[in-house]
């Protein structure tokens, strides 16, 4: 019997319209089942490393100097889409708050 596994589901949790989060996505995408969900939308790059079944955009206006509680009432849709994607692996590079969000959620 032959079983055949899947690549790693990994999701990557920031700011989708940073170039840096899409740096990490140019990298990954080859190697994973790449998801993202972002506070804000997507730059156009992801559109062919991620496709849109595959990323959720939270479309919320962060303040970069604090006081982000819009991002924060975005939990609750944030983990009803993890739930749904089942990631082995979540991502949150950089951003403090990205990885307390994806951890609260």
């Amino acid at each position: 019997m032959t079983r055949t596994l899947r690549p790693l589901r990994l999701v990557l949790l920031g700011d989708g319209d940073s170039p840096h989060l899409l740096k990490w996505a140019r990298a990954l995408a080859p190697q994973v089942e790449l998801w993202a969900a972002s506070s804000r939308g997507f730059a156009p790059g992801f559109d062919g490393l991620v496709p849109p079944d595959r990323r959720l955009a939270l479309n919320t206006r962060p303040d970069f100097e604090g006081g982000n509680a819009a991002v924060l009432r975005q939990l609750p849709r944030l983990a009803r889409w993890q739930r749904t994607v089942q990631a082995d692996w979540i991502h949150a590079p950089y951003l403090t708050a990205h990885g307390t969000q994806a951890w609260l959620a």
